[in-house]
This record gives structure tokens, sequence and C-alpha cells, in this order.
């Protein structure tokens, strides 16, 4: 039986946060990562991080580069390939799809979020086909081609604007009349020239033979339209990955779980970290500040009732 003080869900700056936290404080911890590298979303960000204080890094990779010096100095247990599947109020027990199971006096869910899907036809289809799963680390793929970027918040019109430098022409769809993104870059997509704005229209499918060909959007006109183009980016918000929390601890309506200031849950052992539980501010600030608020206030609560 494997047996910690704390057990964190998630190995991206949130958990491993929380994991250098727990060790500072004296806390045995073990953080379980689901894929096979610590990181999390910092191995897909391509774009320079310029936005944690103190440090920069031309990409996510580097950022977890320089992040992992720190890590390397504290003593806690790293356990990648450990996609966890439940989790026991009753047992303060955590099971792996694997089957092995971890006894926590304290437990972390700093389990990120994941990609939002579309669910139209040829979504899947085309994965590698066509549609991009980076604009900036494929930026080059699309030099004299057309793009279509469906969503309307931050990452849409950031890739919308990284790419506008390569693709001949840029489609920005998006279901709603007005983008969500911020204003340093609603501006300057609508004023780029070689971006058009489809706004409020509504994709149903990507079509295409060996390779995508188009997008089918319903416009606000109710009328069909087929949109020509090469590439299709995707980027219409997240998902938080809790399914496996199931109905013991308390989520909000789309999934992320809910926490006080203290990143504490509705049980009083269980905190959440990071973009699983901070959907207004998913950035690595959050992610880290969130990790050492909660390492600190389970020490206080294990150490409060003479655990440790």
């Amino acid at each position: 039986m494997n047996r910690f003080d704390v057990v964190v869900i998630g190995g991206g700056p949130a958990g491993l946060t929380a994991g250098f936290w727990c060790a500072e404080l004296g806390l045995k911890a073990a953080v379980l990562e689901a894929g096979d590298q610590l990181g999390g979303q910092l191995h897909v960000i391509k774009n320079p991080i310029l936005n944690y204080p103190g440090c920069t890094a031309e990409s996510g990779k580097r950022f977890f580069d320089k992040f992992v010096i720190s890590l390397n100095s504290r003593a806690f247990e790293r356990i990648v390939n450990s996609a966890v599947s439940s989790v026991s109020i009753a047992e303060n027990a955590v099971t792996t799809h694997a089957g092995i199971k971890f006894i926590y006096r304290g437990l972390v869910i700093a389990s990120g979020v994941r990609r939002r899907r579309l669910g139209i036809e040829g979504e899947l289809a085309f994965v590698g086909r066509g549609i991009l799963e980076s604009g900036s680390g494929e930026a080059t793929k699309t030099k004299g081609k057309t793009v279509a970027i469906i969503g309307g918040g931050d990452a849409a019109l950031e890739n919308a604007l990284i790419l506008s430098a390569y693709a001949r022409k840029i489609y920005v769809i998006h279901r709603r009349g007005q983008f969500r993104a911020r204003r340093e870059f609603r501006e300057p997509v609508i004023n780029q020239p070689n971006i058009e704005i489809l706004a409020p229209a509504t994709p149903v499918a990507i079509r295409g033979k060996d390779f995508v060909e188009g997008v089918v959007v319903y416009e606000q006109s109710g009328k069909q339209r087929f949109i020509a183009t090469d590439f299709v980016l995707i980027r219409v918000g997240a998902v938080p990955n809790t399914e496996f929390v199931g109905a013991s601890i308390s989520l909000d309506r789309a999934g992320y779980v809910l926490v006080d200031r203290n990143c504490r849950t509705s049980v009083e052992n269980v905190f959440a970290v990071g973009d699983c539980a901070y959907p207004e501010a998913p950035t690595i600030p959050t992610a880290v500040g969130s990790g050492a608020v909660a390492a600190k206030n389970i020490y206080n609560l294990l150490s409060s009732e003479n655990l440790l």
C-alpha cells in the first residue's frame, strides 16, 4: 500500500508546486501524472511566456526546463503514467487506471484542463490532415495558404495574429457576435487586412477528401456556407479533467472544482489548484500560487489534528 501525507493528482505547474511546498514543509508527498512526462500544458505552449513575473521563456518547454531546476532540490515522489480513475473520500484513497491505490491524509487535485472539442463531422477524421494542433508550432505549414480559426477567445485571436504573418488568408469563425478575447488581440485582428471575421457563424462540418478542403458554417441568416480552406485550427475553450471525482466533491456546472480562498473543496482534507479550479485566471502564476496555498493549508490542517 502506498501511504503519503499528501497525494497530488496532476504533474503540471500547480501540482508540482504543491509537491515542492509539501516537501518544504516536511510532508511526505507523491505527485501522480497521467502522461509520460511532468509539466502538463507547458509542453504544448509554443508561444513565448512573457507574463510570469521574474521569468520569461521562449516556450512552455523552455519554461519547464527552468522550473524543474528548483524542483530537483526537494524530495517528493514523482510518478508518471499514473492516470487516476477514482477518488474514495471514505477511504482517503486514490486509485489509478492500473489499479494502484494511494492512501492520503490530504489530497490536492491539480488535474488541469484539456481542449474542448466542437463535436462536429470531420473534427477527428482530419487530425493530422489539415487540422492544426498548434498555430505557432506549425505556422510555417500555412505559408501562402488559407486557414480557418474557430473560436473567439484569447487563444483563437492570438493564433490568428501569429498565422497572419504566414497565411495568405485567415477566417476567424465565431458563433457569437462579439469576441471574448482581450482588446490587445481584438483590435489588431479587426485591423489585419488578410483576416476576415465570420461572426456570428456556427461551424457544422469540416470537409475534404484526403486533406481538409473547407468548413461548412451556418450564418446568422440561417444559410449554409462552405468556406474553402487548407487548414483548420480549433480554439473553443477548455474542459476540466475532473471526471474521476464523481459526486464526492462539489463541482460547478462546467465541471470545475469549487474551492474557497484556501483552495479547500467541499471536503475538508481535499484541495484543488490550478486550471481545474480557477477558470477565471488559467495562468501559470495562478497555478503556482494556488499550489503553494494548498500545501500550506494541508500542513496547517494536519498539524491541528496532531497527524504530523
